[in-house]
């Protein structure tokens, strides 16, 4: 899609209830903490009116760009998972300048639109050709109006777009340990779960579910009777409590959503993968959740942690505690904001 230049770069995920922002500096790859926001959306203003929803989205950055007090226009912006095909396969070894002619016949068998309809990306994952001298390749693949609209966000708010990027990929960078390995990163948002499974850096699986902490939310308010506001925090008090605090009907409510949804599609990507994972790491609103990392590391046998996409970010000593609180719903964002000109760094 687009690649961005060293230098200070505002990372910017237009999320389903809010649009988050955060501005680093890039010396020679150490990073450094410029600014940073979130603002939330007015659903009720855009719920049935696509001009309103793009003209709000437009305010909306525009808000918490003044309010974050950015020191530059450069956007790298998220293209949702939910809208972004991925997939690897192998094709032959063979001279680069037919490898372009050779992905295209893949792709238009592959995807589910044609491929005039849709903006590509493709690497190869490795630059050695494997036992069967086939070339392993990714591919990423979006819809053209979807790109485009993002793109007139971008250009209506008065923004200098210079990078487009996946989540999966922004989350790749600014979650996963740089040593070769499977890992598995599980984001859970507020309409959206999305998770993908990564050997050395790279996504080999991804799959969205269509539920997230909002899901979780109706839920106790249905079992308990109250408000959705009332719910939610019920939610953030309660979560996934353990022991005799486990029965709590909000905690039954949270896993009846998580295990009929979540787990049962995670455990879906993990046989599908068919080997050892090192561990999983949990990105999104809801991995604030009480007792989140304990529930799904006792339902998918695998060591899991709250994901930190500060590590590689040098900032101010004392924002060290609010960095720590909200890094799970930052990943994104900051891992735009990383984005380099080389590939998947």
């Amino acid at each position: 899609m687009f690649t961005a230049k060293p230098s200070s770069i505002i990372g910017l995920e237009l999320g389903s209830s809010a649009v988050k922002a955060v501005e680093l500096r890039n010396d020679s790859g150490d990073f450094t903490l410029v600014t940073y926001g979130s603002g939330v959306h007015d659903q009720d203003v855009v719920r049935n009116d696509a001009q309103a929803n793009t003209s709000h989205m437009v305010q909306t950055i525009r808000d918490l760009l003044e309010q974050s007090r950015v020191t530059t226009d450069r956007v790298v912006v998220s293209l949702p998972a939910m809208n972004v095909f991925h997939t690897t396969f192998e094709i032959p070894t063979m001279a680069t300048k037919d490898m372009e002619s050779a992905i295209q016949w893949e792709a238009r068998r592959m995807l589910p639109l044609a491929t005039d309809k849709m903006s590509l990306d493709w690497h190869p994952l490795s630059e050695q050709p494997t036992q069967n001298n086939t070339i392993p390749i990714i591919l990423t693949a979006a819809p053209k109006d979807v790109v485009n609209q993002y793109v007139s966000i971008i250009r209506d708010a008065g923004l200098s777009l210079v990078g487009m990027e996946t989540e999966i990929n922004a989350l790749q960078r600014s979650l996963l340990p740089q040593t070769h390995g499977n890992y598995m990163v599980i984001d859970m948002g507020a309409s959206n779960t999305n998770a993908a499974i990564f050997t050395n850096l790279a996504p080999m699986i991804v799959r969205n579910v269509n539920v997230g902490s909002t899901a979780l939310r109706n839920q106790i308010a249905s079992a308990l009777n109250i408000t959705p506001e009332r719910a939610a925090s019920v939610r953030q008090d309660i979560g996934l409590a353990f022991g005799e605090s486990g029965n709590h009907p909000a905690t039954q409510a949270i896993k009846f959503v998580m295990d009929s949804m979540i787990i049962k599609e995670m455990k879906r990507v993990v046989d599908a993968f068919k080997q050892p994972i090192a561990g999983i790491i949990l990105a999104g609103g809801a991995a604030h959740l009480k007792g989140a990392a304990q529930y799904f590391q006792e339902q998918l046998q695998i060591p899991t942690t709250i994901g930190d996409p500060w590590q590689r970010v040098q900032h101010h000593p004392d924002l060290t505690d609010t960095l720590h609180e909200i890094g799970p719903e930052m990943a994104v964002a900051v891992g735009l904001a990383m984005k380099t000109k080389k590939a998947g760094a």
